[in-house]
């Protein structure tokens, strides 16, 4: 016996005695386990088996799957390292709020879609888009490249407060015959109706200091006129509060103001407002709030004097804005 051989033998020597070790001290840590295989690796290997003995059975057999196999593999091959496509993105800009002046609207703000690369036909830069896109719910306006890479959405008349629309662009005709997108469907929703304390003052009786009043102004982001000088008595109850008090819109006394918002998870305000005042403050009024969109002609057809009394109910969708000021 060589060198080279008592060495390989002294070393299984040592390899048998380590795993008998081994084996003893797992034995006797965690006892002895017995695991039997599962139903469906059992049907398996007995359906392997007999796919390998039929076919070995036949050499055609065996050749025809040979090269099958060789073929999905080289079809997988390809289909990882294949070229992959210049796709065109884009990002969606939903609205802006409408502006509003003494006149009624003065902008409405567009919807734009901004490509990353020139997406447009070179024929229809700069030119209105009349195929190609579908809007639901369908809404009155006009799409127009306002540039190779730039597309925007105009409304005829203002848009829906809080309203979710859902886009399909065509995949031909739309954009150049070269340009692929990463997609061709998106969605966006129109600004939600929101209201932020302009100013406000804290005022606590002095005599009694459980009495507090909160007096502020209030911006709307829609096109309601800005309320002033509400005098409200807000009651704060675990997840919402309810509100009590009276103000001024447009110079018109709002006598009585109640509501509130059931919940901060789902900030619907519920306002009962009854308004009272001169006939033709009224009609400003009116003028001044979404009614103007609809009955605007009539309204300033129409002539009102003497004293006069409104009612509105309001269920409004709100969220929060920053801007919110308070001094005491």
């Amino acid at each position: 016996m060589t060198r080279m051989d008592a060495t390989r033998a002294t070393l299984l020597r040592v390899a048998r005695t380590l795993r008998r070790a081994v084996v003893w001290l797992f034995v006797n840590l965690f006892g002895r386990w017995q695991w039997q295989s599962p139903a469906w690796l059992s049907w398996i290997g007995e359906r392997g088996g007999r796919s390998w003995r039929y076919l070995r059975g036949n050499p055609v057999r065996g050749a025809a799957a040979v090269v099958l196999v060789i073929a999905a593999g080289g079809a997988v091959g390809w289909y990882l390292t294949r070229p992959v496509p210049d796709y065109v993105t884009y990002v969606v800009n939903a609205p802006g709020l409408t502006e509003y002046n003494d006149d009624g609207i003065s902008s409405i703000k567009p919807a734009t879609i901004v490509f990353s690369e020139s997406a447009a036909p070179l024929k229809q830069v700069q030119k209105a888009v009349t195929a190609g896109i579908n809007v639901e719910p369908a809404i009155d306006g006009t799409w127009f490249w306002v540039s190779d890479k730039q597309l925007r959405f105009t409304p005829k008349i203002d848009w829906p407060v809080d309203g979710s629309f859902a886009v399909r662009l065509a995949s031909k005709g739309l954009v150049a015959d070269r340009v692929l997108l990463d997609k061709y469907s998106f969605k966006f929703r129109s600004q939600p109706f929101a209201a932020r304390i302009a100013d406000s003052q804290f005022y606590q009786d002095p005599r009694n200091p459980n009495l507090r009043k909160l007096v502020a102004t209030v911006k709307f982001s829609q096109e309601w006129p800005q309320a002033e000088h509400m005098d409200l008595g807000l009651h704060f109850f675990g997840p919402g509060f309810e509100l009590a008090g009276s103000g001024e819109l447009l110079g018109n006394h709002v006598g009585a103001v109640a509501g509130g918002i059931e919940s901060f998870h789902a900030p619907w305000l519920k306002l009962d407002i009854a308004a009272d005042g001169q006939g033709e403050q009224l009609r400003q009024l009116l003028l001044a709030s979404p009614l103007q969109k609809q009955y605007g002609e009539h309204m300033r057809a129409l002539s009102i004097s003497g004293a006069a009394k409104v009612g509105v109910q309001l269920f409004l969708r709100m969220r929060l804005v920053s801007g919110s000021t308070a001094r005491h």
